[in-house]
């Protein structure tokens, strides 16, 4: 017997839901893993930001943001344990960051002085996406295909940002994690390791992106999403892409600063 099942009406949400029904497994490892405690260095870099108390940790949690998302977002920046490799497991396969977190979590406390920034730029990116497209291109932003648009609403949730009346702040526009996570990662070429073996930055990043190469960033991911079929997905899982970025934000960091 075969169980096939068909939903329709949700184009809008087809890449969350799919993601949502394929971590079966992970969903298990991350309750066993809370019960035991070993979420606590997680929970403790995500201590005070607007999000912290919206974060399910284990099954049947119907609170809004996943813990295997907060723990990839995190893993992209932990440049010691991708040995200098972009890390596209952190979004093709999401999983693999729950393991890899599990064998060392105190590692991860190399990202305390930088873990409310990562997040920030995660929403920064998808925030200013809009602007820094049409700036460039002069297009509709709106009327691409990968790009989720209901008729100017706010629909689509900011789920790291502060709230607004005690809700998620929304945008105009879904900014795909295929588009969001390739992006955010080349940015990880601008930590540096301190005395203490803590990462900070080598300079703002937020400025950085914004006046110095955001929009190089996503005139990249959006010809990369051309050439791969319009398919965010696909731009998510390029090695070819993401490697792409990290060299922008690498040769616009070192010419300017050289300058």
């Amino acid at each position: 017997f075969i169980t096939i099942e068909i939903m329709t009406g949700i184009e809008d949400d087809f890449t969350s839901i799919a993601g949502a029904r394929n971590t079966s497994v992970q969903v298990k490892d991350k309750s066993l893993a809370e019960l035991e405690g070993k979420l606590n260095v997680i929970k403790s870099l995500v201590a005070g930001t607007p999000f912290e108390h919206d974060i399910n940790y284990v099954e049947f949690d119907t609170k809004e943001i996943d813990v295997l998302d907060v723990i990839a977002v995190l893993t992209i920046f932990h440049n010691e344990l991708n040995s200098n490799q972009n890390p596209v497991y952190c979004y093709s396969a999401k999983a693999q960051t729950l393991v890899k977190y599990l064998k060392n979590p105190q590692a991860y406390l190399k990202l305390g002085m930088i873990s409310k920034d990562i997040f920030a730029l995660h929403d920064h990116i998808k925030r200013s996406m809009k602007e820094l497209y049409s700036k460039k291109t002069g297009g509709d932003f709106g009327k691409l295909k990968e790009i989720g648009y209901k008729n100017g609403h706010l629909k689509f949730p900011l789920k790291f940002s502060s709230r607004i009346d005690g809700e998620f702040e929304k945008l105009k526009y879904d900014i795909p994690s295929g588009f969001v996570y390739p992006i955010l990662a080349s940015l990880r070429f601008l930590l540096i390791e301190n005395d203490q073996g803590f990462y900070n930055w080598r300079t703002d990043p937020f400025k950085f992106y914004d006046k110095k190469v955001g929009q190089d960033l996503i005139n990249l991911t959006m010809e990369a999403s051309k050439e791969l079929g319009r398919n965010p997905m696909a731009v998510g899982k390029s090695v070819r892409h993401w490697n792409g970025l990290y060299n922008q934000v690498a040769a616009t960091y070192l010419s300017s600063h050289q300058a």
